[in-house]
């Protein structure tokens, strides 16, 4: 992980949620609407819905966010849980919180790369119909996920060999707006669980 705080505020109004499972790993990013205090306390209350109920189905889990912003800004948010006995990773965006697998090649340096798709709409605010979808994983894989203040194309170019922190620092320093908060998580899929 690796964020940045939009200049002139204290608080970071990103978040993410990473919770063990039985069977694998949850993953969130969440981006409260704006910036500062307010941004801040919107997603943390979607993370604190996240992490009280991390094995709930995505939809599940986005439509209680949604119901918890009562009050609050609102949040955008991705989530991604991860079956380390299937090697399935099952996706779920709204809003502009994007994420990508970069697929691990053998053959060549740059990794093929596969966009993940996004529902249009503001948790709190406007909760579109959900629908995750799933995608198989092969070991090597590596997922990354980012908040709106970081500029689109930070796949663009990407080498194989980079450990997840060196790619989350990578995109951090070359890639974020520098006029919003901003943050990156990512994960190497290391194969099935033996």
């Amino acid at each position: 992980m690796a964020s940045f705080v939009c200049p002139g505020e204290t608080r970071l109004g990103d978040r993410w949620v990473v919770r063990d499972l039985p069977d694998g790993l949850l993953m969130a990013v969440i981006d409260g609407l704006g910036h500062g205090r307010l941004a801040y306390e919107a997603a943390e209350q979607a993370a604190m819905v996240m992490e009280s109920r991390p094995q709930d189905p995505l939809e599940r889990l986005f439509a209680e966010v949604h119901r918890a912003q009562t009050g609050f800004r609102g949040v955008v948010m991705s989530a991604a849980r991860i079956d380390t006995r299937r090697s399935l990773m099952t996706w779920l965006g709204v809003g502009n919180v994007g994420g990508v697998i970069l697929r691990h090649s053998p053959d060549s340096s740059a990794p093929r790369r596969h966009w993940l798709a996004l529902h249009p709409g503001l948790l709190g605010t406007s909760l579109p119909a959900l629908r995750s979808e799933a995608y198989p994983l092969s070991g090597g894989d590596v997922l990354v996920m980012t908040t709106d203040g970081i500029r689109m194309g930070y796949a663009d170019g990407m080498r194989q060999g980079r450990t997840p922190q060196e790619l989350a620092d990578y995109i951090i320093a070359s890639h974020r707006t520098g006029n919003d908060d901003a943050m990156v998580l990512a994960a190497r899929y290391p194969g099935p669980a033996s």
